[in-house]
């Protein structure tokens, strides 16, 4: 129960800090004619490449995108199709008639699920997914409530208070709650794995949040400060390695990630290899502490450039919200591992790729001299 009302919280928290047909005419006497010129207008309506939006109240997005769609917003409300992935974060998102080849990753008050994806993630306090619509394969929420009245294609994975399920898990259920949960028979095509979660002090629990909250906060910040300081060119250098080079970054984040174990142990074998491999085994903890601020300094450009470049003191917000919500992010049940490693190879692989850039620098400044 305090888990969920505390992600309902931080859901509600992001969402205030982030807010501050096509019709063509048919011509009898010519219908070829016609025909070419809806075809024209169809093919201007596409939106190639990946979207970046900020929807105010009363805005729709009802677009055709071939690539991923990241939205902001208090109230969004989404009809259009996507070939990629949807991200979301709002106080109420509404899904509606929408259809998004890949996954669709909300973090909201409330959200109205009518459409048809591959996977959903959810972080809410209420979620519906309304009937005769669903995800070909896997639900991944941390709901306070769920109301599951469409089709789950595999598996689903829920942390939740309340569970309504009038429609149907092909796969098998696995859920934690403080409460008992009455499963409808034949509802669930698989097996049911319910974890019950023990209440806790609730003082105690808030306080904890809190702070660990308020803890990955002042370490991005202060990581983004020194960066500043000691190397001017990091943040600009670390946006644009994840937006440009992105699996670069993450091919070298994991070789870092896996190689200096390796190394180090085989160090540890020497005589005069031990003290460095200490040295690197402290440098590799490091580096795996600072990966997540590093992480979010870098998608906090991207997003300021995007909608705050105008505002100088919105790149401060952008960062603290930023890093609020990949914190949030790991909470959720089952998905949090999988958050926590992206983060650290993807953290990796931006030092890992600015350092290369460095010595690239160095060489050119020294070959022109």
């Amino acid at each position: 129960m305090l888990k969920n009302r505390f992600k309902f919280i931080v859901s509600l928290l992001i969402a205030i800090l982030l807010l501050s047909t096509f019709a063509f005419a048919t011509d009898n006497q010519d219908e070829a004619a016609a025909q070419e010129v809806a075809n024209s207008q169809l093919n201007n309506e596409i939106h190639e490449g990946d979207l970046y939006l900020y929807l105010k109240d009363g805005e729709v997005m009802d677009q055709l995108v071939n690539g991923n769609v990241f939205i902001v917003g208090n109230n969004v409300k989404v009809t259009g199709q996507i070939v990629g992935n949807l991200f979301i974060c709002a106080n109420s998102v509404d899904l509606e008639d929408a259809y998004v080849q890949a996954s669709v990753f909300v973090c909201a008050n409330k959200v109205n699920y009518k459409a048809v994806a591959s996977d959903l993630y959810a972080c809410t306090q209420e979620l519906t997914i309304v009937e005769n619509t669903g995800v070909y394969r896997n639900l991944y929420a941390a709901a306070g409530t769920l109301n599951l009245h469409g089709i789950i294609g595999r598996d689903a994975f829920v942390s939740t208070d309340n569970m309504d399920i009038k429609g149907e898990i092909s796969g098998d259920l696995k859920y934690s709650s403080d409460n008992t949960i009455n499963i409808p028979e034949n509802s669930v095509g698989g097996s049911v794995v319910a974890t019950h979660i023990e209440k806790s002090n609730t003082t105690n629990s808030i306080s904890t949040y809190i702070i660990s909250a308020l803890s990955i906060v002042v370490l991005t910040f202060a990581i983004f400060l020194l960066s500043k300081l000691f190397a001017p060119n990091f943040v600009e250098n670390a946006a644009n390695t994840f937006t440009n080079k992105t699996w670069r970054s993450l091919g070298i984040g994991t070789l870092i990630l896996i190689l200096v174990p390796i190394i180090t142990i085989l160090l540890f074998f020497t005589v005069i290899g031990v003290t460095l491999g200490f040295v690197l085994l402290a440098l590799y903890f490091l580096l795996i502490a600072i990966s997540n601020p590093v992480f979010s300094i870098a998608i906090s450009k991207v997003l300021f450039d995007k909608f705050f470049s105008d505002k100088k003191y919105m790149q401060y917000v952008v960062l603290a919200c930023t890093s609020l919500v990949l914190w949030a992010i790991t909470l959720i049940p089952y998905v949090s591992i999988l958050a926590i490693l992206a983060y650290i190879l993807f953290g990796l692989g931006i030092i890992g790729s600015n350092i290369y850039i460095k010595k690239e620098t160095k060489k050119e400044a020294l070959t022109d001299e």
